[in-house]
């Protein structure tokens, strides 16, 4: 298949007199192309009036589970959370599904362990590590059962300062024993940064709303990492608040997507337990669902590696300075110029969905891909070069 990219007018005219239907699928493309961020709040226009290419050990559309960036192991080298009792992490709760990632909140026939666990949950951790100045977003559907629905970050065991920035935490339902804060869990966008582990204050600072139901549908929740001082958040595209941390030498910290247990919202006592703490639903009722989890770091001016948008759309030539591939376009083999070790690579099309990843010394086999536009990026470097498979 061959792709002639039309010039910017009149791609603009294009899409402006196109159907519904098909307008909603170039915007989606385009908003793909950078944190979905919208308004003209000046914490909105903080993120919106940036150039941004995404940080992809760190960014994941669930096509895969990719061990090289993620875990869902619980307790592994420095980590020793095993679940928040009475709800056991377990491996086997984590999986992909149409694109999804999914963690199953459950109910165990019988307890495990000596710790007499009842439920079942589970965790994703990045292996890779968010850095101020980053972006991040997800978008998630919590599980309508009395555990939670989760997006945060926080630094590995043994920091210090040590903190948790929780971007949000949800339940989908309350039980007969939750506290007021399990009430409020149930509802909204609940938001908290605060110190661990004693070397930093336990001063916490929730922000909450409740104007929605995080397991009706997916909402999308997100987070500026502005400087040591600034932390906005961001729900479905808007600003919502700024949080101060409790410590200006927070250091880089790992995403977690939890399904766990609260304190505040205990499995219910009594003979309909099951049924008003939601055990009873179909899993895919239970399930806490993530479409997707991306990451952004912001780049210089109007060019450099961000991620192809309207304006390069006509351009056949977009690289950074020190490198370049050839043939272009390339049909089996494509040679890259700039790269002088064995170096991890990632090929894109056009919508942001990554095709391949591979390490590489100075070539790839593309003779896989669909004809058509991709962008490669040396991972860890910056460097990115856009090329033509015919």
């Amino acid at each position: 298949m061959k792709i002639n990219f039309l010039p910017r007018k009149l791609f603009l005219r294009a899409l402006l007199t196109m159907p519904c239907a098909l307008m909603l699928s170039a915007t989606s493309l385009m908003a793909q192309l950078q944190p979905q961020v919208t308004g003209n709040h000046a914490k909105e226009k903080l993120v919106t009036n940036k150039n941004w290419t995404r940080v992809w050990n760190l960014t994941s559309e669930w096509d895969s589970f990719n061990s090289d960036h993620w875990t869902k192991t619980p307790v592994e080298g420095p980590w020793t959370w095993a679940g928040r009792w009475p709800g056991l992490f377990e491996e086997d709760n984590v999986s992909i599904w149409n694109g999804e990632l999914r963690i199953e909140a459950e109910k165990f026939t019988s307890p495990k362990l000596a710790a007499n666990w009842t439920h079942g949950g589970g965790v994703v951790r990045s292996r890779a590590k968010m850095q101020k100045g980053m972006y991040v977003e997800c978008s998630m559907k919590t599980t309508e059962t009395i555990m939670s629905g989760t997006f945060w970050l926080i630094n590995p065991p043994g920091s210090c300062p040590r903190v948790e920035v929780d971007i949000t935490e949800s339940v989908g339902v309350t039980s007969n024993r939750a506290t007021w804060l399990g009430g409020q869990f149930s509802t909204g966008m609940n938001s908290n940064v605060h110190g661990r582990g004693g070397c930093v204050d336990d001063d916490r600072d929730p922000h909450r709303s409740n104007n929605f139901d995080p397991d009706a549908t997916y909402h999308t929740y997100g987070l500026y990492w502005e400087s040591e001082t600034k932390l906005h958040f961001y729900h479905n595209g808007r600003f919502m608040w700024t949080i101060t941390p409790p410590s200006d030498a927070v250091d880089d910290m790992h995403i977690m997507m939890v399904v766990e247990t609260y304190n505040h919202n205990l499995p219910s006592t009594g003979p309909n337990a099951d049924v008003i703490d939601g055990f009873t639903k179909p899993k895919w009722r239970r399930l806490t669902r993530y479409q997707w989890v991306r990451t952004w770091r912001p780049v210089a001016g109007n060019s450099g590696n961000r991620e192809l948008g309207v304006d390069e759309l006509g351009s056949d030539q977009s690289s950074t300075a020190s490198l370049t591939a050839f043939p272009n376009p390339a049909s089996d083999v494509l040679t890259i110029e700039g790269i002088s070790e064995v170096t991890d690579v990632v090929v894109t099309d056009m919508t942001g969905r990554q095709v391949l990843a591979t390490s590489t010394s100075g070539t790839i086999d593309v003779r896989s891909l669909e004809s058509g536009v991709y962008l490669l990026k040396v991972l860890g470097t910056g460097q990115s070069v856009r090329f033509k498979k015919d």
